[in-house]
């Protein structure tokens, strides 16, 4: 008998169960500043698999999370305007395996939206007031500086028509008479790309007095 092949088997039996996969697909979902860490277990790992999250802090300390048996984690990111490099490890029994890791820039990565549009007529103009959501404890620090691009048309088939606005309100002056408008509003951020738009509000203009 050939002893060699079970030597082979045994000197590799040490290392497979001592390895174990790092988390895969590391992922950010955040709306409005608010950010949740999602991930998948790497393949191959034992059921019982628990996850440990590394994040920064002040200067450049660095917090180990507490562990977790799901694939998801909320973040409390103390600096939004700054890159953070977060990291996710597995760890079964007595063994960790390697991090990995996701970058991300909560001010310019964040979803903003989408903004509260309301209405009022007077006549045959139509007066729209924008609100974006609230951004917490960091509404009145950041300044995503917003302008807002309106897009009306008459009812649910006339042709987009476009204005700019630069503060959250705007005027549609000279429409029909008794005729339905629909509106919406897309924000832009000069340091922000993923906005949403608001959903389209109609109305119609005042009856023509008798």
């Amino acid at each position: 008998m050939n002893p060699f092949p079970l030597i082979f088997l045994i000197l590799q039996l040490p290392s497979a169960v001592a390895s174990l996969p790092a988390p895969v697909n590391l992922r950010i979902e955040s709306l409005n500043l608010n950010h949740v860490l999602r991930w998948d277990p790497g393949p191959g790992s034992p059921p019982g698999t628990q996850f440990r999250i590394y994040f920064p802090i002040f200067g450049s300390r660095e917090m180990k999370g507490n562990p977790v048996n799901s694939t998801s984690c909320e973040l409390n990111l103390k600096n939004p305007e700054k890159n953070h490099v977060i990291a996710v490890e597995a760890f079964y029994n007595s063994t960790t395996s390697p991090r990995s890791t996701i970058t991300f820039h909560p001010v310019a990565d964040t979803v903003i939206g989408p903004p509260l549009l309301s209405v009022a007529r007077w006549g045959t103009c139509i007066q729209g007031n924008i609100s974006m959501p609230d951004l917490g404890r960091y509404t009145k620090a950041i300044n995503y500086d917003f302008s807002f691009t309106v897009l009306w048309r008459k009812g649910n088939d006339g042709e987009i028509q476009e204005l700019k606005a630069h503060n959250g309100s705007f005027i549609l002056s000279n429409l029909e008479k008794d005729v339905e408008y629909c509106i919406q509003v897309l924000p832009k951020a000069r340091v922000n790309e993923n906005t949403q738009p608001s959903e389209w509000n109609c109305t119609f203009t005042s009856i023509s007095e008798p």
